[in-house]
């Protein structure tokens, strides 16, 4: 009969300490979709004339430079 009340406390507890926001707000970043319709992309990298080379999980190649995919 001791532990009991203790142990239900310890139970309350650990339920109200591990509440989170089901619906977390981020207001300090922002997105921007440069290059649509990719299927699982995998990495990229950015070359010196400011074109992209964009790999997809699939091992696609694809070089996009001023708006175009190529």
């Amino acid at each position: 009969m001791k532990l009991r009340f203790p142990i239900i406390g310890l139970i309350l507890l650990s339920i109200l300490t591990c509440a989170q926001d089901k619906n977390p707000t981020n207001t300090k970043n922002s997105h921007e979709v440069v290059v649509s319709n990719l299927s699982i992309p995998w990495g990229f990298t950015f070359l010196p004339d400011g074109a992209m080379l964009i790999t997809e999980k699939a091992g696609q190649l694809i070089h996009f430079k001023d708006g175009k995919k190529n």
